[in-house]
Formats: structure tokens, C-alpha cells, sequence
């Protein structure tokens, strides 16, 4: 996955590399990747950021919402470069719901 999606737009390579894996649509993708650039214009989820998302969907969360971020960045942030781009949380969200149903 590497820094791939950590720009503005999606070349096609990229583009066919998320339809083979992740089985959506181009459109889908597409749609997918406007919504986290209006959310993340850098392209990417600082460790900070990531966090603090995470508190905020799981405040409920009977266990620690920091250590629960903390081990899902080091999951998502798959060439270890201390950011998720949109190709690594679009693939770690895709496999995690398909995992689910």
C-alpha cells in the first residue's frame, strides 16, 4: 500500500489496484476518497487525528479508546510510516466490515 493515496486524486493503477482489492466499484471508490479528503485535505490520518476519532466513536467503549486507536493505527498504517493514507483505510475498513458479515 506504501504512500499511495496520500495525494489529492487517485491515478487508474491505484484506482484498479482498490476495484481488484476491495471489490468496489470505481464510483464507489471515487465517492469514497472525495469524503476522506474533505475530512483529511492532507490525504492522510496523523496518529493524532486517528485518535481522536476514535475517542469520539467509541466513547462508550467499555475498554480504553486510546489503547484501541493506538492498536488499530499500528493495523491500518500498513508501511509503518506513522500516517494512514486513503488506500490504507480504505482497504483496513473494507476487510474489517467484510470480517463482520
Amino acid at each position: 500500500m506504501g504512500n499511495k493515496g496520500s495525494k489529492k486524486s487517485l491515478n487508474e493503477k491505484e484506482i484498479k489496484f482498490l476495484e481488484e482489492t476491495t471489490q468496489l466499484s470505481r464510483n464507489e471508490i471515487l465517492e469514497w476518497h472525495k469524503k476522506f479528503m474533505i475530512e483529511n485535505p492532507d490525504g492522510y490520518f496523523t496518529k493524532k487525528k486517528f485518535k481522536d476519532v476514535m475517542r469520539m466513536l467509541y466513547k462508550d467503549f467499555n475498554g480504553d479508546s486510546d489503547k484501541l486507536a493506538e492498536f488499530s493505527f499500528r493495523l491500518f498504517d500498513d508501511n509503518k510510516d506513522g500516517k494512514i493514507t486513503f488506500q490504507e483505510w480504505l482497504i483496513s475498513v473494507i476487510l474489517y466490515v467484510n470480517k463482520r458479515n
